[in-house]
């Protein structure tokens, strides 16, 4: 699933599906199970690679041509106080929530 996300009076594709979080797995190193941990030692870096490969599948699942760097997102940021708070709200809701027969991964336990 992606959704539009309006930032700065644009809306762009964005979606933290399985491939995005593989891709930025596979570029950083860094898996879901350590992403909270990641994100309050370095909140900027790892924050910035997360929405680059949130943006990249979201355009990609829309069938769009993706051109934006990681600096075209981090201006986009800037530019919009809100755009990180909607970026985050987007990712907690796009991950599957703990219950008595899932792990806080959301994988099922046996």
């Amino acid at each position: 699933m992606h959704k539009l996300i309006n930032i700065a009076g644009t809306d762009y594709p964005v979606s933290f599906g399985l491939f995005a979080l593989k891709s930025f797995e596979d570029a950083t190193g860094i898996g879901s199970g350590d992403l909270v941990n990641s994100i309050s030692k370095k909140p900027i870096s790892v924050s910035l690679d997360l929405f680059y490969f949130a943006f990249k599948d979201g355009f990609r699942k829309a069938k769009k041509e993706f051109t934006l760097t990681q600096a075209d997102i981090a201006d986009l940021v800037d530019q919009d106080r809100e755009a990180m708070d909607k970026l985050f709200a987007f990712f907690g809701d796009s991950q599957p929530a703990a219950t008595e027969e899932t792990s806080e991964t959301g994988i099922e336990k046996k």
